[in-house]
């Protein structure tokens, strides 16, 4: 396995890996024609189908951060449970993924900025993974006491925020990549924390309360059993690696073909 997330690449759920691999399938279709109109001035992107894809891929990505928070949290508790690590190992472990997110989101910040400096990405889908599951999992660290529905409420709080804000035009960074003001320029990629953060916690509820000791429930759909399945559970556990090296490839093959 490619090192650039700390992550297991063994027992894993299925289940997320599949729904990881369809986001790709859509990101990567999505971004194919982003950077498509960016080269040629034209405006694929206006067709439903990719519009559609878009928000599939954008949904499920911010969805998925908080159901895998949540079976992290369960792997931590049951190695906990069995003497295997101690009480602050999960918040370690989920810190130190906050970090290396930070660092892929300012490196796509500055090689956007290089190749697109118009509408470069200030605070992107990764700006906002690594914000969001640092706060989430302050949250999910001791589900038995914080309970599973403060995120949720948390989060909905939050997007009533970034809706009465968001036609408002701010130049202040902080207020824009938090609370969701317009920012006074154009950018390829922009996510603020108050926008989404109820769809990663709706994820931390949903994963808290259908799994339990991080294990599998939809084993009888057999969703890796086939070329297909395989292929996105695949693309699924490899996610972050294929979103940092995708649109430099799209960007290769563009080139080359026209």
């Amino acid at each position: 396995p490619m090192p650039f997330y700390p992550k297991s690449v063994t027992n894993r759920v299925e289940e997320v890996d599949f729904l990881r691999g369809i986001a790709i399938v859509c990101m990567v279709t999505f971004h194919w024609h982003v950077l498509y109109d960016l080269r040629h001035g034209t405006s694929t992107l206006g067709h439903p189908v990719l519009t559609v894809l878009g928000y599939v891929a954008r949904f499920l990505f911010i969805f998925l951060v908080g159901v895998a928070t949540a079976l992290a949290q369960q792997k931590a508790q049951l190695r906990e449970d069995n003497g295997e690590q101690d009480e602050h190992a999960f918040l370690r472990r989920q810190y130190s993924r906050v970090g290396y997110l930070a660092l892929y989101a300012l490196l796509v910040t500055l090689v956007t900025a290089w190749v697109y400096p118009d509408v470069y990405v200030r605070f992107g889908i990764l700006h906002y993974m690594a914000v969001a599951l640092a706060l989430l999992t302050l949250f999910a660290y001791k589900p038995q006491t914080i309970g599973k529905t403060l995120p949720l409420v948390v989060g909905l709080a939050m997007f009533f925020v970034y809706h009465s804000v968001k036609d408002t035009t701010s130049w202040n960074y902080a207020s824009q990549f938090l609370l969701g003001y317009r920012p006074p320029y154009g950018t390829m990629d922009y996510f603020p924390l108050f926008k989404w953060f109820w769809l990663t916690a709706l994820g931390l509820y949903v994963g808290q309360s259908l799994f339990q000791k991080a294990q599998p429930i939809y084993t009888s759909l057999g969703l890796g059993q086939n070329v297909v399945g395989r292929g996105l559970v695949t693309l699924g556990k490899y996610s972050l690696e294929i979103y940092l090296v995708h649109f430099v490839v799209i960007y290769g093959v563009q080139g080359v073909v026209g």
